[in-house]
């Protein structure tokens, strides 16, 4: 355990070496969040009548920063230029779990990123809109299902990147990740827009549980119950991508090809 917090730690520090990334990030971010803004402002001032307030959408785009920023580092890259490189042999021949490992190196970058890039952006926007919609008897329950869409964002990342001992590269899989979060998680349109089709689909999939879905439980949009329910289904989902993820690392030591080193 020690060793793994010491290497969120070290993923953490390693962030600072790029400075230049994380001021353009973090400008990045205060574009897109006012992009986003402009965009629903305009719409909603054409009188158009939603099931939900523009506070309400406000609040959906302020919360989506954090978990974005908590969930947004992939490791479908960089493990792939692992497995080229051969530093890949390190997993098989030190006492180092490859999940552990990879979980610490993704908690280290995205708690860079959140504090620096996300923070600033969602201090700025909280002062200047006074109208969040929260509602505190369901923070705990947030902070639960916070967690636990962190957890299962990143069993979904190592499943899929995991593939990369077959296809020795992570952009196809960084950009099948970021399609399918971004139609089925509700983080570019929130699913309380979705056509029955699409979002019947989207509430099969685990996508909407890392993003949408707590994201209601902060504003209160749900029963205690039915929070609870949300909640018992995400760690539903944890355990069964977690077993997708074993059964896959099974396979890939069978046709590990170690290309460098």
């Amino acid at each position: 355990m020690v060793m793994y917090l010491k290497q969120i730690k070290l993923s953490f520090m390693s962030e600072f070496v790029y400075k230049s990334n994380t001021y353009l990030l973090l400008f990045t971010n205060i574009i897109s969040f006012y992009i986003r803004l402009t965009i629903w402002q305009t719409i909603y001032s054409e009188n158009v009548n939603f099931s939900v307030s523009l506070d309400e959408m406000i609040t959906f785009i302020i919360v989506g920063l954090l978990i974005r920023g908590l969930t947004g580092k992939t490791i479908a890259r960089d493990f792939a230029a692992q497995i080229v490189s051969g530093a890949v042999e390190r997993y098989f021949t030190k006492p180092l779990n490859l999940k552990h490992y990879l979980l610490s190196e993704k908690l280290g970058r995205n708690l860079f990123t959140t504090c620096f890039n996300v923070l600033p952006v969602l201090i700025f926007a909280t002062i200047w809109f006074r109208g969040i919609v929260v509602d505190i008897t369901f923070l705990p329950l947030f902070i639960l299902s916070l967690v636990l869409s962190i957890l299962l964002m990143f069993q979904i990342d190592y499943a899929l990147s995991l593939f990369t001992f077959w296809l020795k590269n992570g952009v196809h899989i960084d950009f099948l990740l970021s399609a399918l979060f971004a139609v089925f998680a509700g983080s570019v349109i929130p699913l309380w827009f979705y056509p029955t089709a699409l979002r019947n689909v989207a509430l099969f999939l685990p996508f909407r549980l890392v993003f949408f879905e707590p994201i209601e439980i902060f504003m209160g949009r749900m029963s205690q119950l039915d929070a609870i329910g949300i909640i018992t289904l995400q760690i539903v989902w944890i355990i069964i991508m977690s077993l997708i993820s074993k059964l896959i690392w099974n396979k890939a030591q069978k046709v590990i090809d170690i290309q460098g080193g």
